[in-house]
């Protein structure tokens, strides 16, 4: 190489030097061809051009375009230390206090005087997934004597049975219920005043199907249910439970326990209605299981593990 003796040269040549140095130990990276062209191409802080042939060095200079049959070289930048650790930030504005967790419909609950021996009824988490939300009514009987009820002692005091315009529930049963007996499920049951001639003012109207598919939930509509699966207790309409559509006899469809009460009411007590609203289970066979979803008129109540929510 020849450069005219100055400091600028002088400067060159020792730059030169060095980076033929870092090309011998391969310190230099990114070698790419070069081509001329007008427009200087912004490559690094520093790089030198080579000749592929001579391997001349022509040029080092922070930018320019390196003569045509030579190839660019970047000479890498060492990276600096990391800096030290910046001042913690100043601790942001506490939020509002959360609300306490609350229960919802406060007239729903165990109802204590019909439960009998181990039988148990809890608002909970399911394992499954339920038709609605994630909580169901579970219910547990240890022993065929045992009776579980769940329901609402207040709210329905007074509605006419024969205003119930939709009656429904899903259940989750298993094979082991399902294996003691063809009903094994949870009930409806209403506590009503009949107001049917010589009857009393109490009975209850109990719903009780047939068993459901298990080990999933079903939808059962009770009220639509051509099933005989509806009946009275009390003394009075299990004396001749088939005439009478008595929980002890051949049973009714809703639709005739309407026209039983219809066709026998006392005109002087008024229509039959409604005393509580309960899921009951027992007392019959062992049962473990739940109900969620229950649908009364254009209301559907989703049991969850803070209380029962009503939707219509």
């Amino acid at each position: 190489m020849r450069f005219a003796r100055n400091r600028w040269t002088t400067r060159r040549m020792v730059l030169a030097a060095a980076v033929a140095g870092a090309v011998v130990a391969g310190g230099l990276t990114s070698a790419v061809a070069a081509t001329r062209g007008p427009t200087p191409e912004l490559i690094g802080d520093l790089f030198i051009c080579v000749n592929n042939s001579s391997k001349l060095m022509t040029q080092v200079w922070s930018t320019t375009v390196c003569p045509k049959g030579s190839f660019k070289y970047v000479i890498p930048k060492k990276s600096g230390s990391t800096g030290a650790q910046g001042p913690t930030g100043a601790t942001g504005v506490a939020g509002a206090p959360g609300k306490d967790a609350t229960y919802s419909g406060a007239h729903w609950g165990v109802v204590h005087r019909n439960v009998i021996g181990n039988g148990d009824a809890e608002l909970a988490s399911s394992t499954v997934p339920p038709p609605l939300g994630v909580g169901a009514l579970n219910l547990r009987t240890g022993a065929p004597g045992d009776k579980a009820a769940f329901g609402n002692e207040t709210d329905f005091v007074g509605q006419k049975v024969s205003g119930l315009s939709a009656i429904g529930y899903s259940v989750f049963t298993t094979g082991e219920n399902n294996a003691l007996a063809a009903n094994n499920m949870p009930s409806i049951s209403f506590e009503i005043d009949p107001n049917v001639t010589g009857s009393g003012n109490y009975a209850s109207l109990v719903y009780a199907p047939d068993n459901s598919t298990a080990n999933t939930w079903t939808t059962i509509d009770a009220k639509g249910d051509t099933g005989k699966h509806w009946g009275l207790t009390g003394g009075f309409f299990n004396a001749v439970p088939d005439s009478t559509c008595g929980l002890n006899g051949s049973r009714c469809t809703f639709a005739e326990v309407l026209a039983y009460l219809a066709a026998n009411n006392d005109p002087s007590q008024g229509a039959a209605t409604l005393f509580t609203v309960q899921i009951t289970k027992g007392r019959d066979f062992a049962f473990s299981g739940a109900v969620d979803a229950l649908v009364l008129g254009d209301t559907t109540y989703d049991f969850e593990p803070l209380g029962v929510y009503a939707t219509k």
